[in-house]
């Protein structure tokens, strides 16, 4: 009787044993899908902030080259401007 009862309980305790043991994959599982979908939808915003970024870098590049092609055109014109002045006045 006590045998018998001894080898019930333990019966039990393994069935619960199994029990948890699936639930805690299941639950680990979920977890696991959620954090993938999670860090998936910020690798997607984060892409999209440095493709903005890159956007806007070029953008600024372009603009600063831009200027410095105006610049450079200044300072042609000036020194060609000196360089007649100078031509002009040492004759």
């Amino acid at each position: 009787m006590i045998v018998e009862k001894v080898y019930y309980l333990q019966a039990v305790v393994q069935e619960q044993a199994q029990n948890t043991s699936d639930q805690l994959e299941r639950t680990s599982q979920r977890g696991m899908n959620c954090l993938e979908a999670r860090l998936g939808e910020k690798t997607d915003t984060v892409r999209e902030d440095v493709q903005c970024l890159q956007t806007v870098l070029r953008e600024e590049a372009k603009d600063i080259k831009e200027h410095l092609g105006e610049m450079h055109q200044s300072i042609d014109r000036l020194s060609s401007t000196a360089t007649s002045s100078q031509s002009t006045g040492g004759r």
